[in-house]
């Protein structure tokens, strides 16, 4: 009797277990479940509606029940960074991404020349499929006894665009508020780098901040929300991985062989041989009349994504050149306000510009385009820039950077 009342006690106990066990089973089955459906759901949220969202409160959709989401936007180098935060019950799940619009839609421009003489076009140079000019228009011009092939000028459309109280630059929507968010970088507290260490900062925390006090190499590592910065000038070098960080001094230099997807932010820019800024890379550079040459690119390169460059005076010297190298691939957009841009290689995207200038070994020209190509049908179909006023186009995700559970 004994031994069977001891039979049934472990009976009891173990029907017990197996009961509280499969209760907490179910429970981290349902939790599973309501995990994967918030995850899912938020990164729908972030895609929905083209992304057209409201930013800055809280949301609900009836598609979602029971669900709520943050979602908030700023600007990580010259993109968009959109964050949605999805909650459920007490589980959260984040998806941080960069946004852009296409760039080879409809009439979006392979040139937009905003200056009230004419454009000059020889040698090899050709723009397609379109180029919005003022109504100086566009000539031939003769350089080393050469001018451009053919009887078109510009492979496809030429629109007119009305050069006297243009507001094409300043209805950047990147550019709003883009000396507030520099001076933020520039003075929020930060620690010292380490210069042979490796960071990693997701994007549901607060930038990190490295400080360099010193002219100086980066031999580290750096990747995701972080700023790397110097009142004095950053080199970084082959041996770098970064990705996705910010460097900000008042000049970089790029040795030969440095391939990463990095935001520059400086008042000078050097790029030397085989430097390859990949998608979604992006250059801002604020320069004076001071500084001689603001960007240049040494060599034979390639960069995608976008270059914002501007004269901090609103007045350039011929002597101010952004110079691109006749061996330089570049996809993506490229917007020069007051700057002399001498554009030379090639750009599968678009250019926006009211200054652009040709320099050989005996002259100067104004206003000239030599041996450039300039096609906006070739960019790679993956890759998006920044929206441009009064023209439409989609909005994409550029790249998803950040996702976290908690």
């Amino acid at each position: 009797m004994i031994y069977a009342l001891y039979i049934l006690a472990i009976l009891s106990i173990l029907g017990m277990l197996f009961i509280w066990m499969d209760y907490h089973y179910q429970i981290r089955t349902s939790r599973l479940v309501l995990r994967q459906s918030l995850r899912e759901a938020t990164k729908s949220v972030l895609l929905k509606q083209n992304l057209d969202l409201q930013t800055g409160e809280s949301v609900s959709f009836k598609e979602f029940p029971n669900m709520k989401f943050d979602i908030s936007s700023d600007y990580w180098g010259l993109y968009e960074k959109l964050t949605v935060i999805g909650y459920s019950a007490d589980l959260k799940e984040q998806y941080t991404a960069l946004v852009g619009y296409e760039i080879n839609q409809g009439r979006m421009p392979a040139l937009y020349f905003l200056n009230g003489e004419p454009l000059k076009v020889s040698g090899k140079t050709s723009i397609a499929p379109n180029a919005y000019l003022t109504k100086a228009g566009v000539q031939k011009a003769y350089i080393n006894s050469n001018n451009i092939g053919g009887s078109d000028l510009v492979d496809g459309h030429v629109f007119d665009i009305p050069f006297r109280k243009n507001t094409f630059f300043q209805n950047l929507a990147f550019k709003k508020k883009l000396r507030q968010r520099v001076q933020k970088l520039s003075t929020t507290s930060s620690e010292r780098v380490h210069l042979d260490s490796n960071y990693y900062q997701s994007f549901d925390q607060s930038a990190l901040i490295l400080e360099m006090y010193e002219d100086s190499i980066f031999r580290g590592g750096l990747q995701g929300n972080i700023v790397l910065r110097s009142k004095q000038t950053i080199v970084l070098q082959e041996s770098n991985k970064i990705h996705q960080a910010i460097i900000q001094a008042p000049k970089i230099v790029i040795r030969s062989g440095f391939q990463g997807d990095i935001h520059l932010i400086a008042e000078q820019i050097v790029l030397q041989q085989e430097v390859q800024l990949t998608y979604p890379s992006s250059i801002y550079v604020n320069s004076s009349n001071q500084v001689l040459v603001p960007f240049s690119s040494l060599g034979q390169g390639t960069m995608e994504g976008i270059a914002y460059f501007k004269n901090s005076n609103n007045t350039s010297k011929l002597e101010n050149e952004v110079m691109f190298h006749e061996n330089f691939l570049y996809q993506g957009q490229i917007f020069n306000e007051n700057l002399q841009m001498n554009l030379s290689g090639t750009v599968w995207g678009s250019v926006m510009t009211n200054k652009l200038f040709y320099k050989n070994a005996t002259s100067i020209h104004s206003n000239l385009l030599y041996n450039v190509e300039i096609n906006r049908l070739k960019i790679r179909k993956e890759i998006f820039g920044a929206s441009l006023p009064n023209f439409k186009s989609t909005k994409k995700i550029v790249k998803w950077i950040d996702h976290q559970s908690f």
